[in-house]
């Protein structure tokens, strides 16, 4: 024990500093984004589709090298850009220079978007962290109050994810799988297997052209996506970005569960502490 925390308390606590720091980032990669000083317009002046399939016949390389042209302090800048979607000679698309990655610049929009927001995490951080100091100055009746407040804000997340999701103006578009991608995270060893994963490309058409996109979604299991397939993409009349996803009632139904169990919770360890 370390001044009264247990091993176990001292791995919640490491749990919630990592929670609370992801959440922290999220927060300041969302500031300079909406300040839109990393964010620039960028017109693609060329590009080339790179493709590779391996013995089996699944592609193990599919992007595209596109090359930029932008403004950046009054200069005329190039860059070279790898992207998974397909895009035209002329289009305008708006790149990011990304601090963490050593200053690189890529394609901005169209990633697959959080569940939890950065305010969410860094709470829960916070309130995970603490729960160990509660329980051992206080007790176990504080600390359960703090464990309902945790699923209060699980709960609450997934429903403003939804209710995100959901106010969004979106518009169906066909879609097919057109190739599988088998994504292999180093080399077979003697005692080891890497990790395989298997990404769909995904075809569609908009506005009379046959677009195609890698998706961000995967499974370890061959068997989860099949050359052929139809599916539906949703089109953001807004911004233009592809979604692959429409809001889930699943998050709706299990975010107000969550909230109900927690009240319950909370309302019992309220009784406990303080009732008559």
């Amino acid at each position: 024990m370390f001044g009264g925390l247990t091993i176990q308390s001292i791995f919640l606590i490491v749990i919630g500093a990592v929670i609370f720091v992801v959440g922290t980032t999220a927060l300041k990669k969302q500031i300079r984004n909406k300040m839109g000083k990393l964010l620039k317009d960028a017109k693609i002046i060329s590009l080339n589709h790179v493709t590779k399939k391996d013995d089996e016949g699944y592609l193990i390389q599919n992007y595209y090298d596109i090359k930029v042209e932008f403004e950046d302090k009054g200069k005329k800048v190039q860059k070279t850009l790898k992207c998974v979607d397909q895009y035209e000679k002329g289009d305008t698309v708006k790149i990011i220079k990304d601090v963490e990655r050593g200053g690189q610049y890529r394609i901005y929009g169209n990633d697959k978007a959080p569940v939890f927001g950065p305010w969410i995490l860094i709470l829960c951080g916070i309130l995970i962290i603490c729960m160990p100091f509660v329980q051992l100055k206080f007790g176990d009746g504080y600390m359960s109050m703090l464990l309902a407040a945790f699923i209060i804000l699980i709960g609450l997340g997934l429903i403003l994810a939804y209710i995100k999701t959901k106010s969004r103006d979106l518009e169906e578009i066909p879609a097919e799988i057109s190739d599988i991608l088998k994504w292999q995270s180093g080399e077979k060893k003697k005692w080891t297997n890497p990790s395989i994963s298997y990404y769909p490309i995904i075809k569609y058409n908009l506005n009379g052209k046959e677009k195609i996109m890698r998706s961000r979604y995967n499974s370890s299991s061959t068997a989860s996506y099949k050359v052929g397939k139809q599916l539906t993409l949703y089109r953001d009349k807004n911004t233009g970005d592809i979604l692959e996803r429409n809001a889930r009632k699943s998050m709706l139904v299990i975010g107000i569960f969550l909230i109900l169990f927690a009240a319950i919770g909370l309302y019992s360890s309220l009784i406990m502490l303080f009732g008559a």
